[in-house]
């Protein structure tokens, strides 16, 4: 049973209001709240004045109830990570296009498509699901902000440049 929600008709951009930015975390624990979670909040609490910023996170956790009280819109969507592309290995990419059989896939184009968000944000190369479905749904801009770079070349690896190529102007 596909427990992933449908999303039509749900959130779209107001007329003569702020731009849309749809920020993913891969994480949001209940126990503790990480360095990256925190920079991602900070960043979409500075992002609040020129953007309507929404947050797609995993489940409940302390980041989703930070966001909400900074106004932030709380999106709840389980999406699966690949930790194989944080190690570039040999079956990264093949590992990553097999995200596009997981109900997460529709389920996120799904969600992208409602929102109409201007500028999609995804903070971590173990998360490319939400890039590759705004990349697949064609959206004019999207930003990766990957702290966690293993080595000089890994740009020019075969994982990270898949889901790296530029969206669009």
């Amino acid at each position: 049973m596909n427990t992933y929600p449908s999303f039509a008709g749900y959130g779209k951009q107001l007329a003569n209001s702020k731009p849309v930015l749809i920020a993913f975390s891969h994480i949001c624990g209940s126990d503790f709240i990480t360095g990256a979670e925190k920079l991602l909040l900070f960043m979409l609490q500075e992002l609040q004045s020129s953007y309507e910023c929404r947050l797609v996170v995993p489940e409940e956790g302390i980041l989703a109830r930070k966001a909400r009280k900074s106004g932030i819109q709380v999106i709840l969507l389980p999406i699966p990570i690949t930790p194989a592309l944080y190690l570039a290995g040999p079956s990264a990419s093949q590992e990553a296009e097999t995200l596009k059989h997981h109900p997460a896939w529709p389920a996120t184009i799904s969600l992208l498509q409602s929102h109409g968000p201007q500028l999609v944000l995804v903070s971590t190369c173990v998360h490319p699901l939400p890039a590759m479905a705004a990349k697949h749904s064609a959206f004019r801009r999207s930003g990766r902000l990957w702290r966690q770079l293993r080595s000089q070349n890994i740009l020019h690896t075969p994982p990270l440049s898949f889901i790296s190529m530029p969206t669009g102007s």
